[in-house]
């Protein structure tokens, strides 16, 4: 007969749970659901995730949305530590400045195509987009001020 601990019970059920919850996207994604369990902040986020046939289809809706005329593009990789901090960083800058600014989040490892094609070498990478064009981007980590920042030198 088999024995059971708590730690083998929670050991499957975030194994399970890991099947269903997939890396925050906001914007961008190819059917990964809205949530995310951020192990530094130790709390479940919530994100609007919509599919979309094409990476440039999704810079020109979410640029169009509400007028926004910058679109911010978070390039991360699940295995990267920064990538997780820029990550906390980003859903806060999305959350403070909605009405102006569009913000997506792209998975490299799912998304090794749109990676190449932007020259995606070093993470985190934020890349700014205009009209459907990069306008700018961020190499490594970076704090929220710099960021704001850079965003609102962007949006004159």
């Amino acid at each position: 007969m088999y024995r059971t601990t708590p730690s083998l019970l929670l050991l499957l059920l975030l194994s399970v749970l890991g099947a269903f919850w997939s890396p925050v996207a906001l914007g961008f994604s190819v059917g990964s659901p809205a949530a995310k369990f951020s192990a530094r902040r130790g709390v479940w986020t919530r994100a609007t995730v919509r599919k979309f046939p094409s990476f440039e289809k999704c810079i020109e809706t979410v640029g169009v949305e509400n007028g926004k005329n910058l679109v911010v593009v978070d390039f991360y990789a699940t295995w990267c530590g920064p990538c997780e901090d820029m990550g906390v960083i980003i859903e806060d800058l999305a959350t403070e400045m909605q009405e102006s600014v569009g913000f997506v989040k792209v998975d490299t490892d799912k998304h090794v195509g749109v990676a190449s094609r932007y020259q995606i070498e070093g993470f985190p990478t934020l890349c700014f987009f205009q009209d459907g064009k990069t306008v700018d981007r961020i190499v490594g980590m970076a704090s929220k001020d710099e960021i704001a920042k850079k965003i609102k030198s962007l949006c004159v």
